[in-house]
């Protein structure tokens, strides 16, 4: 049987192949408008710069990147060193936030030689979800990192900060020694005070909520700019004392750090350190080879007893100091001693050359010189769940709000769909079928001229 194709029949071809090219590519289209609707994007207006040279060691986005949807956010960066042939290291650094409220922080380290460049990601996994998110950029004496994070290369390489052992030893108690900035974060004492008042115990409650982190009213928002307010407002001591306690753990965390990284211990040649580690007030002598009675005895001969709390380094140690002596050399000599001292007695009679404190954050690079640029780019991508119950059986919601498999199936996790409308590229792919199929239709019923005439 020999099948002949008329013209009308050739051209109910044609049609059908340009429906289908047609629809390929409307549908490669969609395919491009579903992928952009996924998240949306914000170019930060201007670079972000430091400059040791000119004092800037840290600068923040200038830009608010602020909605009132929860995201999860993701920042593309480039980086910089715009000196053309001093090594730099700078922190990049990205916190996101929840109506003001810090959520999540990532961010990573560069060391960069003259005129070198690095690209990066901070990724969602890393900041989380909020409704706002700040990018910054620091220098290593202004910078905070858990130890983990700490990058020890310019030690490696030039042997310490400036001139060696004693260089770095003044590089971390000018980076540590900032407890203002902890301390404005603080509560009023009258607002903790009016807080635990009811309290079972005031002294339990005070030390638990009373701190910079509580999240209650500090001086600042509680006196709103009146400065008689201010002069009589005082931060909770509780607090106060914490900040203090981090700065020495800070410095502690410094030097433990870069022993680790170059082998170099740091030798105290303080005399004396403060009788208020163990409660009293003044210089008291110390001697490690009668510590297990834990006493100081002042420069008069009264003894102290020490009752020391080993779970937080002792705040004393940097107030007393610091009431002690002038000279940042000697108070630097005289917190190591005290606070090797502490950890003395607190490990068994041992010193521990190398005790970081995996709690406490420090700088998180050596190097006292910076001058680098950032440009991003900040991603958005939509929140799937803020608790388990969003997620379908078998997942659950993690902390960067995307539902996961609970299970060991190798089946990647799907995002939860539920109470969530359909794209704006399906609808619209739908719209353009719906027209193409409209149109080959009417073409495909329509007569040809020879038809028509064979008709007739």
């Amino acid at each position: 049987m020999r099948t002949t194709l008329n013209a009308g029949s050739l051209r109910s071809v044609e049609n059908v192949g340009y429906a289908v090219r047609h629809s390929f590519v409307y549908f490669v289209i969609g395919l491009c408008l579903a992928s952009c609707e996924a998240h949306d994007y914000w170019l930060m207006s201007a670079p972000i710069e430091v400059d040791s040279n000119t004092g800037v060691y840290e600068a923040h986005s200038k830009d608010e990147i602020s909605q009132d949807l929860f995201v999860r956010y993701e920042l593309n960066y480039e980086i910089e060193n715009v000196n053309t042939s001093q090594e730099t290291e700078v922190v990049v650094s990205a916190t996101s936030y929840v109506n003001h409220v810090e959520r999540s922080t990532g961010q990573k380290v560069w060391h960069l030689n003259g005129s070198e460049k690095g690209a990066g990601v901070l990724t969602p996994a890393l900041l989380s979800y909020g409704n706002s998110l700040s990018v910054s950029l620091f220098c290593c004496a202004t910078s905070r990192c858990v130890s983990k994070e700490v990058s020890c290369s310019h030690l490696t390489a030039n042997d310490g900060v400036d001139s060696g052992e004693d260089g770095t030893v003044s590089f971390c108690y000018k980076s540590c020694n900032t407890p203002e900035i902890c301390i404005n974060k603080c509560p009023s004492e009258s607002v903790c005070a009016q807080m635990c008042k009811d309290a079972d115990s005031i002294e339990s409650c005070r030390r638990s909520e009373c701190h910079s982190d509580a999240g209650l009213e500090t001086c600042t928002q509680k006196c709103n700019g009146d400065e008689e307010c201010l002069k009589s407002c005082t931060p909770a001591r509780e607090c106060v004392d914490k900040c203090y306690s981090n700065v020495a753990g800070c410095f502690k965390n410094c030097l433990s750090m870069a022993y680790l990284c170059t082998d170099n211990y740091y030798l105290s040649d303080a005399e004396s350190i403060p009788c208020a580690l163990c409660g009293g007030s003044g210089a008291c002598s110390y001697d490690f080879s009668v510590q297990d009675t834990r006493k100081l005895v002042s420069s008069t001969g009264e003894e102290f007893t020490c009752d020391l709390d080993c779970s937080t380094y002792p705040p004393t140690c940097v107030t007393g100091c610091n009431e002690l002596f002038n000279s940042d050399t000697e108070r630097e000599d005289c917190l190591n001693q005290c606070l090797t001292q502490f950890l003395f007695w607190c490990n068994d009679n041992q010193i521990s050359e190398d005790y970081i404190d995996s709690n406490i954050e420090q700088p998180c690079c050596y190097s006292d010189f910076c001058q680098n640029r950032l440009t991003g780019v900040i991603k958005s991508y939509g929140v799937e769940c803020f608790n388990d119950t969003n997620c379908g059986s078998g997942k659950y919601c993690t902390e960067q709000g995307v539902c996961e498999s609970s299970g060991n199936s190798t089946c990647s996790a799907r995002p939860n769909v539920a109470n969530k409308r359909p794209p704006l590229s399906l609808f619209i792919i739908g719209l353009l079928a719906i027209s193409i199929y409209a149109r080959f239709k009417r073409r495909k019923y329509r007569p040809s001229v020879t038809e028509i005439g064979a008709w007739r």
